[in-house]
């Protein structure tokens, strides 16, 4: 459901802005954290963590060093968390964790250990959107509890988006123009999720509704969404809006040849079906 289900822009931004303000190494003790770019007036930012032994140091060292492997960086999750457990870093390790369970659709994690990131720090709107998707994901039509769990995506959902509108910039190294676009590209999932979930009600409205918004506010949005996003054309009858949806997809040098040839597919299928309403 989502960038291979990762949290692409909250999880990068999380990581990257951590490891943007850790101090750096120490020779016999921590160092200090460097002095904090002085943000414009009326522009508030975050309490930045800070570590505060070598040996938590180097636990946060190995815990974003396996960033490419989310088995790994689980594991190193769950060590730091172990050895620091009060450490300033707990939300953010947890919310990067949950994301990783998100990304190998390991659901029930995920949301547990987003919700366990809520509890550390009841603002983290990332990790509200990953129990969001999780939740979206994992519903299925049939499910006995699929109306709670419709109502928990929403929940979860509208949550994230408040609290997105005011929260502070991560570090002071954000502009506020930089700070607005992340929201916005963040947000996106937000709607992504509504939308699936509606897709499990067969709601197809209010996903196609939800899908137009995810597009309007993704910088990047996933071709495997936008699968989704043609499909519920598709089930609407809208033949023109599924093809437009398609279209750009396979003419994308970049998609993956096993997206485009599932869009391919697709197409024909469209126009086949456009054919037969004549």
């Amino acid at each position: 459901m989502k960038k291979i289900v990762m949290i692409l822009g909250t999880s990068a931004l999380v990581v990257s802005s951590a490891i943007a303000q850790a101090p750096p190494a120490p020779a016999t003790a921590p160092a200090a954290a460097p002095a904090p770019i002085a943000a414009p007036a009326g522009s508030p930012v975050a309490k930045q963590p800070q570590l505060k032994s070598m040996e938590e140091q180097t636990a946060w060292q190995a815990f974003v060093g396996a960033q490419a492997d989310p088995a790994a960086m689980i594991k190193a999750g769950n060590a730091f968390l172990t050895a620091h457990p009060m450490s300033d870093f707990k939300p953010i390790v947890l919310q990067i964790m949950s994301s990783m369970y998100l990304q190998t659709r390991d659901f029930d994690n995920a949301i547990i250990t987003g919700e366990k990131a809520i509890a550390a720090d009841p603002q983290s709107f990332a990790s509200m959107l990953t129990i969001a998707s999780a939740v979206a994901e994992s519903t299925k039509e049939f499910d006995l509890d699929k109306a709670e769990k419709i109502k928990r995506v929403e929940k979860m959902a509208s949550q994230a988006l408040e609290t997105l509108k005011t929260s502070p910039r991560p570090n002071a190294n954000f502009t506020e123009e930089q700070w607005t676009a992340a929201k916005r590209d963040i947000g996106a999932q937000a709607y992504e999720a509504l939308a699936i979930a509606a897709r499990v009600d067969k709601k197809y409205d209010v996903a196609a509704t939800n899908f137009k918004k995810y597009v309007a506010d993704s910088a990047q949005p996933e071709p495997r969404t936008l699968l989704m996003f043609a499909q519920t054309y598709f089930d609407l009858k809208q033949w023109d809006n599924c093809l437009g949806i398609l279209d750009p997809i396979i003419a994308n040098a970049q998609t993956h040849p096993q997206i485009k040839k599932v869009a391919e597919d697709f197409k024909a299928s469209a126009v086949k079906a456009k054919a037969a309403t004549k």
